[in-house]
């Protein structure tokens, strides 16, 4: 089993260590920093789900609650619509996957909405004859 990016209504961008998400879709884009951002990586790199768990495991068998940890971070990705289950290995991106932290903490995935009027404007996708651009859908 994989977790395959939703996209075309969800993009991404690793920068030193943190991970931006933007929901093209709901208008609300996320954050992603330290164990999470190292997972996530992955998660574009097209590892499966066992791979994740796997790696997570291994990396953090020290943590408190990691196994837990893991489950909660991957369902936050499902139930935001980040990511989608699929059967077989999800074509990437090109991401590679990032080192993990020097410390754990739990991963986190913060979820901002003051830019989702902004975000669902959307001016590629809604250029009509009768709306034309920049004005918002009805």
């Amino acid at each position: 089993m994989f977790l395959q990016i939703n996209t075309p209504n969800v993009v991404h961008e690793a920068i030193e260590g943190e991970v931006v998400i933007v929901n093209l879709e709901k208008g609300l884009y996320f954050s992603i920093d330290g164990v999470g951002a190292a997972l996530w990586t992955r998660v574009a790199a097209g590892h499966s789900i066992d791979e994740l768990r796997g790696w997570f495991g291994d990396t953090f068998a020290a943590a408190d609650n990691a196994a837990a940890d893991i489950e909660t971070f991957l369902e936050q990705l499902r139930s935001n619509d980040l990511v989608t289950d699929s059967d077989s290995a999800p074509e990437t991106d090109g991401t590679e996957p990032s080192a993990p932290p020097d410390s754990y903490a739990p991963p986190a995935l913060e979820v901002y909405s003051d830019m989702e009027e902004l975000l669902l404007l959307d001016p590629i996708h809604e250029v009509s004859d009768e709306a034309g651009w920049p004005n918002a859908p009805a």
